[in-house]
């Protein structure tokens, strides 16, 4: 019952509060001294909802003799929750379902709870009817996005929207970035399984921890590892970075980005870390101590504005900017409810960002542009815009790839600045 609670605070929280799903959570499991199977139902009730917000209220206004927009908070998110669990989890009986959501409805007031119990009562009668509706429901709302954003997927997509729509439900593993100053892939391995966690070399770099994460995290303050993900991991390896380069990176917080390059640089050059947020710079800067390295230089900085003390400066400029965060839907579902407006409200900043970043390379300096969005406006449009405007600069490759398991959804570009005769 606690699990239950516990899920049902934090969704009033994030959907009502505007918590962040992960935050919300991580304090409440202390509230509610929870186990850890019971910290993995809530979580997985807590995202589940969040994740088919749209296609549960439409089931509402199905079942309930009010739209779901009228109703009380509170009874719109217990029926949210109950349906979720009804619908979409298999591990748990309908009537326990019922009668856990009536029990936390209690202090709803009596009609309230009347009310709850009936609602939820009624869709376990018309449960294989409700999940035929899911399955012949208007795309947008079976794949729980706002039709804006769906309407967006098929118009730069066409056919692969649906695809996409059916990868933010893709469950992966968590991706760790090997830290090859002080151990290697397989040790890694070996270290990881010992401890409970069922986990893949992908590369020498790289290893997915696929089960029990929860029992290995805290091996991240020894330094053997950095948790990253694989988008991220690849626009450093695209990077190139090595021993004794001059790198920038113009938007570094959390600092993932900076640190993967400076691991590649075998801890020998220099890394210059610009961000616009000073209190987070010194987060870069203990996660750096604790993988051994000591190459990065934090600097607070609006890299919509040119540094001159760099102009001309760096072997290769990280520019990871800001943005709608569309490919990562599968890790933050509250992205799927942004308007298009929010979408595609930092493509000026983008823009910005990118014609400044450029100014700090040498003749034959390489910049990667990376976003974790999938929305052409913010990757392949606004790098073909940059490049007609700029000749001095060429693209020497771009990838999309879209969300799927373990992967979120990413644009990369490598731009190269031309030698002058």
């Amino acid at each position: 019952m606690s699990a239950r609670k516990c899920a049902f605070e934090a969704i009033c929280r994030v959907i009502d509060g505007g918590a962040y799903n992960n935050i919300a959570l991580s304090g409440l499991y202390d509230k509610y001294s929870l186990s850890n199977d019971d910290k993995s139902l809530c979580g997985n009730i807590v995202k589940g909802v969040l994740e088919r917000k749209i296609t549960l209220d439409w089931l509402i206004d199905e079942l309930s003799a009010f739209p779901a927009e009228e109703l009380d908070k509170r009874v719109l998110n217990l029926l949210r929750m109950g349906l979720y669990q009804m619908l979409f989890l298999d591990r748990i009986p309908d009537f326990a379902i019922c009668n856990e959501s009536a029990i936390i409805a209690d202090s709803f007031g009596k009609k309230k709870k009347g009310f709850v119990n009936g609602v939820l009562r009624s869709a376990c009668r018309r449960k294989k009817e409700l999940e035929k509706k899911i399955t012949e429901a208007p795309e947008y709302i079976k794949y729980s996005l706002t039709e804006e954003l769906y309407s967006l997927l098929c118009l730069q997509y066409g056919n692969d929207a649906m695809k996409i729509a059916e990868g933010y439900f893709e469950k992966g593993g968590n991706a760790l970035r090997v830290n090859p100053l002080k151990t290697n892939a397989k040790n890694l391995l070996s270290k990881l399984e010992e401890m409970g966690a069922v986990a893949e070399i992908i590369s020498d770099r790289t290893i997915i921890v696929k089960e029990n994460f929860g029992k290995v995290l805290h091996l991240v303050e020894e330094g053997e590892f950095y948790v990253q993900g694989i988008s991220s991991q690849r626009a450093v390896e695209l990077l190139g970075a090595k021993s004794g380069d001059y790198v920038i990176d113009v938007c570094a917080c959390p600092g993932g980005k900076t640190l993967g390059a400076a691991m590649d640089m075998d801890n020998k050059g220099e890394i210059v870390a610009f961000d616009i947020h000073e209190n987070k710079l010194p987060l870069i800067e203990k996660n750096a101590n604790a993988l051994g390295i000591d190459i990065v230089k934090t600097k607070k900085h609006n890299s919509k504005k040119v540094n001159e003390k760099y102009i001309n400066k760096a072997d290769k400029v990280i520019c990871d900017v800001p943005c709608s965060g569309i490919g990562s839907i599968g890790k933050r579902p509250e992205i799927r409810y942004k308007s298009l407006k929010d979408i595609n409200g930092l493509i000026e900043t983008q823009k910005e960002i990118l014609s400044s970043s450029v100014q700090y390379l040498k003749d034959g300096g390489r910049l990667v542009y990376s976003v974790c969005s999938i929305n052409k406006n913010e990757g392949c449009l606004l790098v073909k815009d940059f490049l007609d405007k700029n000749e001095d600069f060429v693209l020497l490759r771009e990838e999309t790839v879209l969300p799927k398991s373990g992967c979120d959804g990413f644009y990369i570009a490598e731009i190269v600045r031309k030698q002058k005769c």
